[in-house]
């Protein structure tokens, strides 16, 4: 497989890079639209739904209940399973960057995902809160959603994504600030055995998994994964800087990245138990967030170790009342190695950064329909973070900069009311009220009017308020002499108010359009104290937000489907703009386009994958980041032989030369930016038995 890939990638570098990528992409365009004016039935399976079936398909996480997409209180996107597989996505980030609206930027060690425009470099994933089956997986002291490498689960065993955009604080609390993102694994019964998954690529990279499903007469079901993955890495040559020791520096051989991750489900009747256990470590090539640190050395590096155990019992209780009661324990190590010469010495000093993370929660929730127009969901859930320990010291000779020692103990209380006015006329009201370490009570709202004047057509008039507390590195991060702890930090909120519109024509195409405009006040920044000149994070940021988004997607009888988005948005940084200045944020690219074509090939038994994006420039810490396009192609072969799928990916497939902006730690070194992966191929294998 590994030779395959290189021949490959030996044609590719022969030619010019535009007309490698053009050929490929020309000829299976072809292709692919011939197939789209037939009745061929090949590769239906790795569509999943048709279009129709997708819009009525129930969705769970806006309200905490199933409920129709067109009736949820959100512009819900939903990524499934096959779309996975015809796009060849490696990870959370590639299935999130798909989503209209989003967008992920990423430092060489981690990624960030960026949502309506705000997207801040050094801001850690705490804006967006992420579920696996309705676990909360923020961990408790950065509170970050892991999106790449380092996420808990292999793709493969997702069954699909469900992205609610808005305030969801009304019913999840702190962290569903911007978004919530539900990843909803397979179940047992879907894999209907074993699974063993061998996967290819550049730059040293190799994956196998070993998956075994299977349900017993009883009904139960038992899942069980793992999962070994590692890569040498992509050499990264960074330009354009005023160091001359970093222009001419190259990340080569230290920008690797290997994790293992295993995963375990069982079902019986109402219970359900799941368990994962991930740990990843990547090579530091550019330690983005840790200042004084030396420039691509080979002895950076972090680790991050996460695990959980869910337990979920559910039961009907009889006059249209349903209990839930869930358990959990989840845990977050976090260990970093960043070299450092000593300033005065030269001696050179290894940096030791880390964090000690474990938490316990329960929720009891309870959903009744007590009159035909009334679905009432109510709820508390309870959350103990009993260890949030950070620590930062030099090995040798050995000197402590940060021992801190913490928890804290949350509890909200939640009701939502979808209440049917009449037919085709839904009012959806959500209120919950939490009480948060330190900073006291914090109240939610969330309204939704949405009108169906007939099932083609449908309007959502939306306004919500969520926060985001302040995480335990804001509130308690201290260092002698540099910067200072805050005990007086106070949530983050949002108030949004938004209008979707959709459409549907012969139920084969569906429109949306959407409008918004989000306003942030008490925005967490570090910045020195006037009385000390010490680094302290602050409640004195305010943003403003404007956009509006458009979607447009298509669906053939054969199992073609086609998904193209626009977004435009204008986030601006308020207390910049009354200042005269320019109050553009970081980050934020004013326009995102999108489009998404998969459709079986007419002279192959093959599916075709065409993933396009492009982003506008962005504004840097030093200037700003040209916009890019970038391409990338996904063949399926689901039937290659009776019991064996393959599937070949080329991503960046014109290799595109583009870069992501660098925090502010890179910035001192004269970095603006961070340079993407280019061209890369991915060959994958999976046969079950």
């Amino acid at each position: 497989m590994q030779a395959a890939v290189a021949a490959i990638r030996h044609l590719a570098s022969s030619l010019p890079r535009r007309r490698f990528g053009a050929m490929l992409c020309a000829a299976l365009l072809c292709a692919a639209s011939r197939a789209a004016e037939s009745d061929d039935e090949s590769g239906r399976d790795l569509t999943g739904l048709n279009l129709e079936q997708l819009m009525n398909l129930d969705v769970e996480t806006a309200s905490r209940f199933p409920q129709k997409r067109s009736e949820a209180p959100s512009a819900v996107t939903v990524i499934s399973s096959a779309d996975i597989k015809a796009y060849g996505y490696r990870t959370l980030a590639d299935i999130l960057s798909s989503i209209r609206g989003l967008y992920v930027r990423y430092d060489s060690i981690y990624s960030y995902i960026g949502v309506s425009g705000f997207g801040r470099p050094g801001d850690y994933n705490s804006r967006v809160l992420l579920l696996i089956d309705g676990y909360r997986a923020n961990d408790s002291v950065y509170n970050t959603a892991p999106l790449g490498t380092d996420f808990l689960l292999d793709v493969d065993l997702i069954d699909r994504v469900e992205f609610v955009p808005g305030p969801g604080s009304a019913v999840y609390g702190s962290n569903a600030f911007f978004g919530v993102i539900n990843v909803i694994t397979k179940t047992a019964k879907s894999l209907g055995g074993a699974q063993a998954s061998v996967q290819v690529g550049d730059f040293g990279t190799s994956k196998g998994r070993v998956t075994y499903g299977r349900q017993f007469e009883s009904g139960a079901e038992l899942l069980l994964s793992a999962t070994g993955y590692q890569s040498r890495g992509e050499d990264l040559h960074f330009a354009g800087s005023a160091n001359p020791a970093v222009t001419q520096g190259t990340a080569s051989g230290i920008n690797y990245d290997e994790y293992k991750s295993a995963f375990a489900k069982y079902s019986y009747e109402g219970l359900r138990v799941e368990a994962a256990y991930s740990t990843r470590k990547k090579g530091a090539a550019a330690a983005s967030y840790a200042t004084g640190t030396q420039f691509l050395d080979p002895r950076a590096y972090t680790v991050d170790t996460q695990s959980f155990v869910d337990v979920q019992y559910e039961r009907d209780l009889g006059h249209e009342l349903d209990l839930n009661i869930r358990a959990n324990y989840g845990s977050y190590p976090y260990d970093g190695n960043f070299p450092y010469a000593d300033p005065v010495s030269g001696q050179a000093i290894e940096n030791k950064d880390g964090a000690r993370a474990q938490w316990w929660g329960s929720e009891l929730k309870l959903r009744a329909h007590p009159l035909d127009a009334h679905k009432i969901v109510a709820g508390v859930d309870y959350r103990d973070e009993y260890r949030r320990d950070q620590f930062n010291y030099d090995q040798q000779p050995f000197v402590q900069y940060v021992d801190s020692r913490q928890s804290a103990k949350r509890i909200g209380l939640y009701a939502q009311d979808e209440y049917t006015v009449r037919p085709g006329l839904i009012f959806n009201a959500g209120l919950r009220h939490d009480i948060e370490p330190l900073s006291g009570g914090v109240t939610s709202p969330r309204l939704a009017l949405i009108y169906t004047p007939d099932p083609s057509r449908s309007i959502k008039l939306l306004y919500g308020s969520s926060y985001r507390a302040p995480s335990a590195w804001e509130q308690f991060a201290s260092q002698a002499n540099v910067q200072e702890p805050n005990l007086a930090l106070k949530p983050e909120r949002i108030r949004t108010a938004e209008i979707v519109l959709e459409q549907f024509v012969r139920n084969q195409l569906r429109l949306t359009a959407s409008a918004f405009q989000y306003r942030i006040s008490d925005l967490i920044d570090e910045v020195p104290d006037p009385t000390n000149a010490l680094l302290q994070f602050r409640n004195v940021g305010r943003v403003q937000s404007r956009g509006a988004q458009f979607e447009a997607e298509q669906a053939w009888d054969n199992g073609g489907r086609l998904r193209a988005s626009y977004s435009y948005q204008l986030a601006e940084d308020l207390n910049a703009r009354d200042s005269g200045m320019d109050p553009i944020l970081l980050n934020a690219p004013r326009h995102l386009a999108k489009l998404n074509f998969t459709s079986p090939i007419r002279v192959a038994s093959l599916r075709a994958g065409l993933e396009v994006q492009s982003m506008s420039r962005r504004r840097s810490t030093e200037g700003e980041v040209a916009g890019h396009t970038v391409t990338n192609l996904t063949l399926v072969d689901p039937n290659l032989t009776q019991s064996l799928t393959a599937s070949f990916s080329v991503y960046n497939l014109f290799d595109t030369k583009y870069a992501d902006p660098a925090s502010a730690a890179l910035s001192n070194l004269g970095l603006d930016s961070i340079p993407q992966p280019r061209r890369s191929f991915l060959l994958k294998l999976t046969y079950t038995f």
